[in-house]
């Protein structure tokens, strides 16, 4: 067995590092009695050549040029790259108890004077190493990816992991900063200009709004053209203004009784949190084209729509990206959910990789984990299809940007779904008409004292020098100026077009009578194309043996052409025939339409 079988093989992964360290202790005391390739793997990482190279860039002082790093000290790595999640810092309300590693057992294994040369010739110690560990791993971020089975790209997430830029430069902290305050300031808004109105507030999820600016934000460079978005209600209000960018007298003008569409339409609507909306947004001089799916109240119906709207936007020739927005007991609750995450990834049904976001506000309505799922975390459905998660802190906006942009990147790199859980809070109520301190006291009373991450965030940035508190004073005065100019525009304001009727869409008008003749044509075959047709679906090339039954039904078929009498499987085969023949697409999805379900079957 050579190095690089023991590299597929994944042999030093933590999963192995017991097994591997009795291996080592074996070579220690006799290395020409080890199996093959044993020896000689022991050997080269004691003279400091690991050569591992799915182990991926640890970047690790410890492991510079010329160290050597022992089986014990990699079981100790992979322990902190596999169950460090479980220590992180994710809580922002401090209720969830932190549970420890029980990463003792490696440490009292591990003699540095035994070990290799790691800590005399790079001066870097044992508890470095701890600190370094637990800052990536056990931090604000809980990086959830070694139960992927492709090493590349279990190599490819540790090396952006553990290389990893968590702090923003200042600007983008300001951003940031500025993103938050008008969010929270329209949701306060709201909650008094319209006190008791059902909203859905992100109030303590506020960060989803920074997550979906980041993505807009990097999509140019990543060669995304438009954007389509599902979502529920929760947050949905600010979404469409903030990120969709609705202006805010519409949103209003709805608040107040207003229809969202012109009256001539004779459309009755839907209410605001169930609306959507289209619109385009220039970013780093491209313009990005945003979709938000209209949405009904039954949670997450809206993922198969998406994905089928990203789909045929690809096979069009677009470069597509579907973002879908979860909440925590909806994600791990509806069946949808899983059905879209495993077909997602089938021949036909691809769409490049959807990035997933749960708003985990830790609660279902008035539902606590505990009771709603037996799983660790309401994510834990992604790893059927080996997707990555990131846990991450609802009250670091820049853990927030940190992996928003992992996931963008791991999109991109490998077409595949991943996962962002925003473990966060919801301020008020399932809607602000329910009293939560009747369900869940505790958590309320904790909420009620909790700084919202606009104000901490800030402090943060004025204890740093990024920005000063005139200057966030000033920004909250102009933009309540901005909504409270809007609000004086309400009863003025018409709404003049409906945004689905724009695009690819204009010029769609209601039907009446006469109104499709011009549209009309001859759709019928020649029955002699269609004996050609048949002749050639019934020609058999050189070479095949044909089943007797399959045999015998092409003669039927082709007879029945001859003599003007076909059945429903010969007029269907023709159908499709004559479509291909004249160079159009014919789609047989699901397992009924390729098998073809016989009437007899449908009616068992």
């Amino acid at each position: 067995m050579s190095n690089s079988s023991f590299r597929r093989d994944g042999c030093l992964y933590g999963d192995n590092a017991l097994f591997v360290e009795e291996v080592y202790e074996g070579y220690e005391k006799c290395a020409n009695a080890l199996p093959d390739g044993w020896g000689e793997l022991f050997t080269r990482i004691e003279e400091g050549k690991p050569e591992d190279s799915d182990r991926g860039g640890t970047d690790y002082e410890a492991c510079s040029s010329g160290t050597s790093v022992s089986p014990k000290v990699w079981g100790l790595i992979d322990f902190f790259r596999s169950h460090g999640h479980i220590a992180a810092d994710l809580d922002p309300l401090g209720l969830t108890e932190r549970v420890g590693l029980g990463h003792e057992e490696y440490l009292s294994s591990i003699d540095p004077n035994k070990d290799g040369s790691l800590w005399q010739k790079s001066g870097f110690s044992l508890d470095r190493l701890l600190e370094k560990l637990k800052k990536i791993y056990c931090g604000k971020i809980g990086f959830e990816f070694m139960y992927i089975r492709s090493n590349e790209e279990r190599t490819w997430l540790q090396n952006k992991i553990e290389n990893m830029r968590l702090e923003c430069a200042g600007k983008e902290k300001r951003e940031l900063l500025f993103h938050l305050q008008e969010t929270e300031l329209f949701e306060q808004f709201l909650h008094v200009k319209y006190p008791g109105y059902k909203r859905f507030s992100v109030e303590g999820g506020d960060v989803l709004i920074v997550a979906l600016e980041e993505i807009i934000s990097l999509s140019p460079s990543l060669g995304v053209q438009e954007i389509v978005i599902g979502m529920s209600h929760r947050g949905r209000l600010s979404v469409l203004t903030k990120v969709m960018k609705k202006p805010y007298v519409a949103m209003l003008h709805e608040f107040s009784g207003g229809m969202a569409y012109p009256s001539e339409l004779n459309v009755t609507g839907d209410v605001k949190y169930h609306l959507g909306y289209s619109s385009d947004r220039e970013v780093q001089g491209e313009v990005i084209h945003l979709s938000l799916a209209y949405n009904p109240s039954h949670l997450e119906s809206v993922n198969p729509v998406v994905m089928g709207r990203v789909k045929g936007k690809i096979d069009s020739g677009l470069s597509v990206l579907g973002v879908l927005v979860h909440g925590d007991a909806a994600f791990i609750g509806q069946g949808v959910v899983a059905e879209g995450l495993n077909i997602g990834g089938v021949e036909g049904y691809t769409t490049g990789g959807i990035v997933h976001i749960v708003v985990n506000n830790q609660v279902g309505f008035t539902t606590s984990p505990n009771s709603a799922r037996t799983s660790l975390y309401c994510s834990d459905v992604a790893r059927i299809i080996d997707a990555p998660v990131f846990h991450v802190n609802g009250d670091d906006p820049e853990a927030v940007v940190a992996v928003t942009k992992l996931a963008m990147e791991y999109r991109d790199k490998f077409k595949k779904d991943v996962v962002i859980d925003v473990v966060c809070y919801r301020r008020y109520g399932h809607n602000e008409g329910d009293e939560p301190m009747f369900t869940q006291p505790l958590m309320y009373k904790c909420i009620a004292q909790h700084r919202t991450v606009a104000g901490s965030y800030g402090d943060k940035l004025v204890a740093e020098g990024v920005v000063s508190t005139q200057e966030i004073e000033e920004f909250r005065k102009k933009f309540r100026a901005e909504l409270d100019k809007a609000h004086a525009a309400v009863s003025a304001y018409k709404p003049m077009k409906a945004d689905w009727f724009e695009g690819c869409w204009k010029g769609l008008r209601y039907a009446v009578p006469g109104c499709f003749d011009d549209y009309m044509s001859d759709t019928g075959v020649a029955g002699e194309r269609l004996l050609a047709l048949m002749e050639a679906m019934c020609s058999i090339p050189e070479g095949i043996s044909l089943d007797k039954k399959v045999s015998r039904m092409l003669n039927a078929r082709l007879n029945g052409v001859k003599s003007d009498s076909i059945d429903w499987g010969a007029g269907e085969a023709l159908a499709f025939a004559s479509l291909l023949a004249e160079n159009k697409r014919v789609r047989l999805s699901g397992e009924d339409c390729g098998r073809g379900l016989s009437r007899t079957a449908m009616q068992g």
